[in-house]
């Protein structure tokens, strides 16, 4: 190895060891003031799946072959019978809350001498008879059409089920670090952080997961990145994982934990140019494009993943999932009211495709053509509004899914072709095979 060689080596080393430093510093003063948890280790191998304990709960996993193996249906399957029951229900809700009200009004004395007791004198003059029984049906039919619109809404909005992440698991490509972040609006935030072997202090890529996921998914973009030369930090949006309860809002106020990650960053290198990508996938695409589109943040390059064009798209095609599309046009208004108010946002504000018409940074858009939440026009608008450089790359048979386990190899051509042409310092083909010849860090379960 040259002089010149071994002085920048060393020189990477120093800054990495300061890089070091400094965090160990952000977790002491953290800690001092109760804001972070003491937190343990898992047995090497607990994120492969392959070598790790059975969690307590979980059934035994039979290997295949043996007798007690079964044929279980498939994922879409298994959708489906959910979906036919989602639909039966509210049928038999709205049925049964209109066959209730004659039943009850029968059911009281003199029942029969109130059938037709409503006069109403039209602008006409004309004397019209309204059935009472008619009146209590249609107001019973609307209260359960507002109620189950609530309930509807309720599901969208509602805060995922914590888990205990106070312990980090080990990597065979490095060390998780634990990292409590504060939002601009009080909110705690977990995150780990993986510095990489190769990376510059100043080269960092933030991986941001979806709707009612965690950052244990994105285990494999961080392997992915940090053999790139990126230093790694993987977030818990609130409402999610560890990080504290609240109401989703769809990206909207999450947007200000993607701030707050971008502010600790450069919290580490003050004074410093530090590049800083996103690869963000659904929900914390849009989360990315609103901090984008209001000016809080300014990624060097951002990978969107099966992100939503607006919300009123986002949620009339989760609707249509799980109802059918003949149900879905008769929930759609109430559930978008109840949504806004719930979340304390207006729906005109949650338009990630007008949000990145204001991005000045290179865009990877990347979604499957077989998309139900999305649609393959709203995917193709939402990328007509992101301004250029910018590329798309649709994958075949895809839903919306995590798409680096559908197709690993398009993924990484995909991403690595992006990254050559737009932040050329990193590796090349070499660093790709490896990542492909390797397998996945996760296996899918």
């Amino acid at each position: 190895m040259e002089v010149a060689d071994q002085v920048e080596a060393v020189g990477r080393d120093r800054e990495l060891a300061a890089l070091q430093i400094g965090l160990a510093r952000v977790d002491l003063e953290a800690e001092s003031q109760g804001a972070l948890p003491q937190h343990g280790e898992r047995d090497a191998g607990a994120v492969d799946g392959r070598d790790a304990p059975a969690r307590s709960g979980e059934p035994e996993r039979v290997p295949a072959g043996t007798a007690r193996q079964v044929e279980r249906p498939t994922w879409r399957e298994q959708r489906d019978r959910l979906n036919q029951a989602r639909r039966r229900w509210v049928v038999s809700v709205l049925s049964g809350s209109v066959a209730l009200v004659p039943a009850i009004h029968f059911s009281t004395p003199g029942s029969a001498d109130k059938i037709i007791d409503v006069s109403v004198v039209t602008k006409n003059g004309r004397l019209v008879r309204i059935s009472k029984i008619a009146l209590l049906s249609a107001w019973a039919f609307g209260l359960a059409y507002v109620g189950w619109g609530a309930i509807a809404a309720w599901v969208l909005v509602r805060p995922g089920s914590r888990r205990d992440y106070d312990c980090v698991p080990q990597i065979r490509f490095g060390r998780l670090q634990p990292l409590t972040l504060l939002s601009s609006d009080g909110v705690r935030l977990h995150a780990w952080v993986l510095l990489a072997r190769n990376a510059s202090p100043d080269d960092w890529v933030l991986l941001l997961h979806g709707y009612r996921s965690n950052r244990d998914v994105l285990q494999n973009r961080a392997r992915f990145f940090s053999r790139r030369g990126y230093n790694v930090l993987m977030l818990h949006f609130r409402g999610h994982g560890g990080s504290d309860p609240a109401l989703i809002s769809y990206g909207y106020h999450e947007r200000h934990d993607v701030t707050a990650a971008f502010d600790f960053i450069r919290s580490l290198r003050p004074g410093r140019r530090v590049r800083i990508g996103i690869n963000a996938i659904s929900m914390g695409a849009a989360a990315a494009a609103y901090a984008v589109g209001l000016g809080e943040i300014e990624p060097a390059w951002m990978i969107l993943e099966s992100c939503y064009d607006n919300i009123r798209h986002a949620l009339t095609n989760r609707l249509a999932r799980r109802l059918g599309g003949w149900v879905t046009p008769i929930f759609a208004w109430p559930v978008e009211q109840i949504v806004e108010n719930l979340a304390q946002l207006r729906t005109e504000d949650l338009d990630p495709a007008k949000a990145l018409e204001r991005a000045r940074c290179p865009v990877l858009v990347m979604a499957g053509d077989s998309e139900e939440v999305l649609k393959v026009v709203e995917i193709e608008y939402l990328y007509g509004c992101v301004p250029e450089p910018k590329r798309l790359v649709l994958f075949p048979g895809a839903g919306h899914e995590d798409l680096l386990m559908h197709d690993p190899r398009r993924f990484v051509r995909a991403v690595g072709a992006f990254l050559r042409e737009f932040a050329p310092r990193v590796p090349r083909e070499p660093e790709e095979r490896a990542i492909l010849e390797e397998g996945p860090a996760v296996e899918r379960p």
